[in-house]
């Protein structure tokens, strides 16, 4: 998730299209990707020390 999407993220909360709930729901795949065969862990190396 990038900072612009992030900010629309935090602006439909404020502006009451997106729930706090589907926000943290959200926020909580924020360091995986979906790639169709796999799910790709982005923040591995921050956790693990390792790639």
């Amino acid at each position: 998730m990038d900072v612009e999407t992030l900010r629309q993220l935090m602006d439909g909360v404020s502006a009451g299209t997106v729930s706090p709930d589907e926000a943290v729901e959200r926020l909580k795949r924020l360091p995986f990707s979906d790639v169709g065969d796999a799910l790709v862990d982005h923040h591995r190396h921050l956790r693990q020390g390792t790639p």
